[in-house]
């Protein structure tokens, strides 16, 4: 698991018992991505510093294949919000998770 991103992580899920990596975006590059090999790849829809579309477009130049998952607030269309993240990479397989406050 990675986690691209500045400060901390919304959600947490250890049930899965996975090593989270974490990093903020601009160390985000093919030789970390390589190295680090994640199957997911967990980012914040609006971040501290970039958002979801920033972190997607470097995943796409990267030709990163797993799944992305974005975590984000209730919202009112959450699957217009995926489909237009969808189209804007439209190589990565991406899903939304909403964490609720508390």
């Amino acid at each position: 698991l990675l986690y691209v991103g500045a400060g901390r992580i919304a959600c947490e899920d250890h049930a899965r018992g996975d090593l989270l990596h974490v990093m903020p975006l601009p160390r985000l590059t093919a030789g970390t991505l390589n190295a680090i090999q994640p199957d997911m790849v967990i980012l914040p829809l609006i971040g501290a510093v970039d958002d979801a579309i920033a972190v997607l477009e470097v995943l796409a130049r990267l030709d990163y294949r797993g799944i992305c998952l974005v975590l984000c607030p209730p919202l009112p269309k959450p699957q217009a919000v995926a489909a237009e993240l969808r189209s804007l990479c439209p190589g990565l397989h991406v899903q939304l998770h909403i964490c609720l406050p508390g």
